[in-house]
């Protein structure tokens, strides 16, 4: 079965091709929320008190679930929700559970948002490492006024 979650990373600035989560088995993955306008009723409640035991079976665990953000830039605008997979398969396979398929509406009719699966990094990762093309492990040498030495 063809999976269509793809990842896109979009930070800073820049931007590199989607890889589809089929072919990233072996890092850890999360699910992600950007949840807002949350509506605290009953639906929800059922929601959150079924979805713990859809996340077992794939060995899901929350990491962040709507905790308040200590902001440092800017104003942080929705509730963060993060579930760590072991891969991305068992990821995109809880997500296409029948369990988790069953609740699903439980929350999209009560809260507004945005759901996506990611996969991690593979370590040792540095930052440099999204950027296209071929790059050195090192930073280039500079000179004590910052200059790049010339050849």
């Amino acid at each position: 079965m063809e999976n269509p979650t793809n990842i896109i990373f979009t930070g800073l600035g820049l931007q590199r091709e989607s890889r589809d989560m089929d072919d990233i088995t072996t890092t850890r993955s999360y699910a992600v929320g950007l949840l807002s306008r949350v509506s605290m009723g009953e639906d929800i409640i059922e929601y959150l008190r079924r979805i713990d035991a859809t996340l077992a079976p794939f060995a899901g665990r929350f990491l962040i679930h709507g905790s308040s953000a200590l902001e440092k830039e800017n104003t942080w605008p929705e509730d963060l929700i993060v579930i760590e997979f072991p891969t991305s398969t068992a990821a995109a396979a809880w997500y296409d559970s029948a369990a988790y398929q069953e609740i699903i509406s439980l929350r999209t009719a009560n809260a507004e948002g945005t759901v996506a699966l990611f996969a991690g990094v593979e370590h040792p990762h540095r930052a440099t490492d999204v950027i296209p093309g071929p790059r050195s492990a090192e930073p280039s040498p500079r000179s004590s006024s910052g200059a790049t030495p010339q050849s």
